[in-house]
């Protein structure tokens, strides 16, 4: 009888599971407001930095998978990473997936210009989370394309893309 009433202990338990974790999120949330730096806006999309004709040029380049604060950029907050691609024929006109890997902590993803994908501040554990967004057949052309990805890091030290673990 001792293991119905620990399993039936258990299952009441679990009832609340729904409850706890909304408010653990709604907890983390204020404590993260509170505690680290928050994105405020997206400056850089209208500029244009998300755009295959933007001009890159003068922009620091930097080898990846790689700690942004390791080449100068002592702070926590938003930085921008471009990587212009040639796309063969054949897989012009067709679905593409894109592969980012862990970004951390939130990131919002372009391809010529066109956001494809995004993990936003509030994403439970979002530093984890594998980044495969799809790239639409009729966004993907022939010759030259640019992926963009607008990262915030809001804590510790920022890696882009996180190796895998």
């Amino acid at each position: 009888m001792e293991v119905e009433e620990e399993l039936a202990a258990l299952n009441e338990a679990t009832k609340d599971l729904p409850r706890i974790r909304t408010e653990y999120a709604e907890k983390l949330d204020a404590w993260e407001r509170t505690h680290f730096p928050i994105d405020t806006a997206n400056d850089g999309e209208p500029r244009g930095w998300a755009r295959s004709a933007f001009d890159d040029h003068a922009w620091p380049m930097m080898t990846l998978p790689n700690f942004w604060q390791n080449h100068g950029m002592k702070f926590n907050g938003c930085v921008w990473f471009r990587r212009a691609l040639d796309v063969p024929e054949a897989w012009a006109g067709h679905d593409l997936v894109l592969n980012l890997g862990a970004v951390d902590d939130f990131d919002t993803t372009y391809f010529n210009g066109n956001k494809i994908g995004a993990t936003l501040r509030g994403t439970l554990n979002a530093y984890q989370i594998q980044r495969r967004y799809v790239v639409p057949a009729d966004q993907v052309k022939t010759g030259k394309n640019v992926v963009a990805v607008r990262v915030f890091d809001q804590f510790a030290r920022a890696v882009f893309p996180a190796p895998l673990v």
